[in-house]
């Protein structure tokens, strides 16, 4: 055993004992409490699927990685050897990969479904490639919201003080000539007047909201599996992410079952564990009428047509697949035309993104500029 991992037991026995180890305990905790960065995930897949095709026993193979100072995320690194701990002490491979908080509902069913088809390293390999993309993307994201959101912000700054500024003289005024101000301009000094000495108000309400007692109850309940699956269902009615749901998950069907059958894995339960990978709880829900209809002697591509959640070219792909007997060929194919298409369309959201945030700044500083001079010409008509 690495000194690491003697290291590493040591301080979890200290914690659950309430015991203190000076200079380590603070740390260790910190680690063990410590979300884990996205760019982390790629190395760990990659490295954790180098071991394990070199004929590296999976136990021997986390435990490597914890040891493997300066390449892996420390805090990944500590997950690792707890993983390790918990293999080697008799428990699932499943429930061994609670260690890695942050790791996705996506990721551990892939990783199941890598351990029961005995294709565990080339799992971890697609799970890098998709990781590596996944984070590119969100860089992307970042960059391309980072200068819409900075000038969001100006502009309600200003939104907020310019009426905070020219009230006084405005309401002098208007006093004066014996007016009344507009409405509109009655609601926005109302709602500047409350962000600029209502501050602690609005502080206490957010630590409120903030603190768990009061909104872990409120998460459990909209967290339970009905509930899940009327959100999604509500969000559906939205086109554009009905699209983006419906393509992410049709991805990662068409990714699962393809690896499971490549390896010649049985149709039925390939085709619920496909479903699982989805983790979207409206796919998850169908996968038992799926299941009835392919025991009842239905092709895949008929059930998959029932419950109405797959796009058309997606059942034509199983359909020609089924037909020519090259299904894994087909659904890796639909993957990759999948993925290619859900990249279009972000990178298209963000391309309008940028005109769209301009216009609604001009109609804000419009609007604002209209309040400010809807009082003068009030006045003018008076004199």
């Amino acid at each position: 055993m690495e000194a690491s991992h003697r290291k590493f037991i040591k301080q979890e026995d200290s914690v659950k004992k309430g015991e203190y180890l000076p200079g380590d305990q603070e740390e260790f905790i910190r680690k063990r409490t410590k979300a884990i960065p996205g760019d982390a995930w790629p190395y760990f897949f990659r490295s954790l699927a180098m071991c394990l095709q070199a004929g590296i026993h999976i136990e021997r193979a986390f435990e490597l990685i914890a040891d493997d100072e300066g390449g892996v995320n420390d805090v990944l690194s500590l997950r690792a050897m707890q993983i390790a701990r918990s293999l080697n002490q008799g428990e699932s491979f499943r429930d061994s990969l609670r260690h890695l908080q942050s790791l996705k509902p996506f990721h551990v069913e892939m990783l199941v479904i890598g351990q029961k088809s005995g294709q565990l390293p080339g799992v971890l390999d697609r799970l890098a490639d998709y990781e590596e993309e996944s984070y590119a993307t969100e860089l992307h994201v970042r960059s391309s919201l980072t200068y819409p959101l900075i000038m969001v912000l100006f502009i309600l700054i200003l939104t907020v003080g310019i009426p905070i500024y020219f009230k006084d003289s405005i309401m002098a005024g208007l006093e004066f000539f014996l007016q009344t101000s507009p409405f509109f301009m009655k609601v926005v000094f109302a709602v500047a007047y409350f962000f600029h000495y209502k501050f602690l108000f609005a502080a206490a309400l957010f630590f409120l909201f903030t603190w768990k007692p009061v909104w872990k109850p409120v998460v459990d309940l909209f967290s339970s599996e009905e509930n899940r699956v009327a959100r999604r269902k509500w969000w559906y009615l939205i086109p554009y992410v009905r699209r983006i749901s419906q393509g992410l998950a049709c991805e990662r069907f068409a990714m699962a079952l393809a690896m499971q059958l490549n390896v010649g894995c049985h149709i039925l339960p390939s085709v619920k564990l496909a479903f699982r990978a989805t983790t979207d709880p409206v796919f998850t829900e169908a996968a038992s009428q799926v299941d009835e209809q392919l025991r009842a002697g239905r092709e895949l591509h008929e059930a998959l047509a029932l419950v109405e959640l797959f796009p058309n070219f997606f059942i034509s792909m199983v359909k020609v697949g089924e037909e020519t007997a090259e299904l894994p060929k087909m659904l890796s194919r639909t993957y990759r035309i999948l993925k290619d298409e859900r990249e279009l369309v972000i990178k298209t959201a963000l391309d309008l993104l940028q005109p769209l945030v301009l216009l609604f700044l001009g109609c804000v500083v419009a609007f604002v500029a209209a309040l400010l001079l809807l009082p003068m010409t009030q006045l003018i008509r008076t004199l």
